[in-house]
């Protein structure tokens, strides 16, 4: 990444982004975090950062009971599984 910034004068340093969704959103937050002098921004589309956080801010809730909990079968959950 650097040596793509560094190699190409066009590409104005101070002003460059990432961004992604799904897994692409867990990359530019993983990108974003760990090398902070390299990007003003990262947007973040539904990446799953938080799997507890997921359950509440999440539009597929149900997709992180199955991976938080090894669950295929989601029918019938109760309060106790939110929990």
């Amino acid at each position: 990444m650097r040596i793509v910034i560094e190699d190409n004068p066009c590409i104005d340093k101070d002003n460059v982004h990432v961004q992604g969704g799904s897994y692409g959103g867990y990359m530019s937050a993983i990108m974003g975090s760990r090398y902070p002098q390299h990007f003003k921004s990262a947007i973040i589309l539904n990446g799953v950062l938080s799997l507890v956080g997921n359950l509440y801010f999440s539009d597929i809730p149900e997709w992180t009971l199955v991976e938080a909990l090894a669950r295929q079968d989601i029918s019938g959950l109760t309060q106790k599984d939110y929990d």
